[in-house]
C-alpha cells in the first residue's frame, strides 16, 4: 500500500487538467528501478567503513562484504527473481540471501530472504515492496504479510561518496526499510545508485555501513 499525502495535490491537479481537456495520466518520480539493475552477471564489493568516518583510515581494520548474483532465478507472477548472497570475504563467511526483483512494471520488491549458510529461508506470504516503480520523496510503501507490517520510506536523492570512485559521488535514492520482527536482513538504510545498484547499506544491527569499493558487470572487473 502506498502512502503519500504530498500526492493529493499532485491528484488535484491531474484532475484539473482532465477537466480542461489536458492528459488524463502523469507519471511523476524517478524510475526507481534503474538504480537496481539486475540483469547479467553481477558482483559487488563493500567496505565496513564510512568515508566521512575520522575512524575509516588507509591503515584501518575493516571487513569486507562481497555480494554475488546466484545465477539461477525464479519467477514470482510478472517478476524474474534473482538471488543475491552477502558473505564476509575473508574468511568467506554467508551471512544472508535477499532474494530482489527490479523492474519497470512492479518496481522494487524483496521477495524472501535467509540468514546464515544453513539458515531457514523466509517466504513472506507477499512480496515486500521497497518502492513503485516510480517515487517521489516521502513517498511510503506498506507491505503486511503474515501479521507483520514492512514500511519502506523513499528518503529522496542524495550523494554517495564510495570507496570506489572517491573523488566522485554517485547520485543515489535512499529508502528507510523498518517493521518485521525487527532483526531481518533487509531493515535498515538503502543507498542505491543508478546503473550499479546499492552504493551503500546500514542495517540495523551494525554501528557501520557497507560502502561500495568495487563492483563488476558481465566480467568488466573494477
Amino acid at each position: 500500500m502506498r502512502v503519500n499525502v504530498p500526492a493529493l495535490t499532485a491528484i488535484a491537479s491531474t484532475i484539473a487538467l482532465i477537466g480542461c481537456g489536458g492528459p488524463s495520466t502523469t507519471y511523476a518520480g524517478a524510475s526507481i528501478h534503474e538504480y537496481l539493475p539486475l540483469e547479467g552477471d553481477r558482483e559487488w564489493e563493500y567496505w565496513q567503513c564510512d568515508p566521512g568516518s575520522d575512524s575509516c583510515t588507509p591503515d584501518a581494520a575493516f571487513e569486507t562484504l562481497l555480494v554475488e548474483k546466484n545465477p539461477t532465478t525464479s519467477s514470482a507472477g510478472n517478476d524474474e527473481v534473482i538471488t543475491l548472497e552477502y558473505s564476509i570475504a575473508e574468511p568467506t563467511e554467508l551471512l544472508y540471501t535477499i532474494d530482489w526483483s527490479s523492474n519497470s512494471r512492479t518496481g522494487i520488491r524483496i521477495h524472501g530472504w535467509s540468514v546464515g549458510a544453513e539458515g531457514e529461508a523466509t517466504d513472506p506470504s507477499k512480496p515486500i515492496t521497497v518502492s513503485e516503480y516510480k517515487a517521489t520523496k516521502e513517498d511510503v510503501f506498506e507491505t503486511e504479510a503474515d501479521g507483520l507490517t514492512y514500511t519502506s520510506t523513499f528518503l529522496g536523492e542524495t550523494e554517495c561518496t564510495t570507496h570506489w570512485v572517491p573523488s566522485k559521488p554517485y547520485k543515489c535514492v535512499h529508502f528507510k526499510i523498518e517493521g518485521g520482527n525487527g532483526d531481518e536482513p533487509i531493515l535498515g538504510d538503502w543507498y542505491f545508485a543508478q546503473s550499479w545498484g546499492m552504493a551503500r547499506h546500514q542495517p540495523v544491527n551494525l554501528t557501520a555501513p557497507w560502502v561500495l569499493a568495487c563492483a563488476e558487470y558481465d566480467d568488466d572487473n573494477c
